[in-house]
């Protein structure tokens, strides 16, 4: 099945943006199709803004840092 340019670009734009592995989402796509087209899902969303709050640090490696980043995601599963 063809993927559009525009998802492949969103796909790469989200491994890219918290620097991902490449099998981070060989499970679970990060996007979701919608009738529509297709979106980046909400989770991930939540994920990457809450990574990008500024006063987080720009890099942790502490693992308390993960949980710093599920309580700035609220009430997303």
């Amino acid at each position: 099945q063809a993927v559009s340019a525009e998802t492949l670009a969103l796909s790469q734009a989200v491994q890219v943006i918290l620097l991902w592995s490449d099998m981070a989402f060989s499970d679970r796509s990060a996007l979701a199709v919608v009738e529509d087209g297709v979106i980046l899902r909400p989770e991930i969303g939540a994920l990457i803004r809450a990574a990008y709050d500024p006063v987080l640090p720009a890099v942790a490696s502490d693992p308390a840092h993960a949980l710093r980043l599920a309580a700035r995601m609220g009430g997303l599963q």
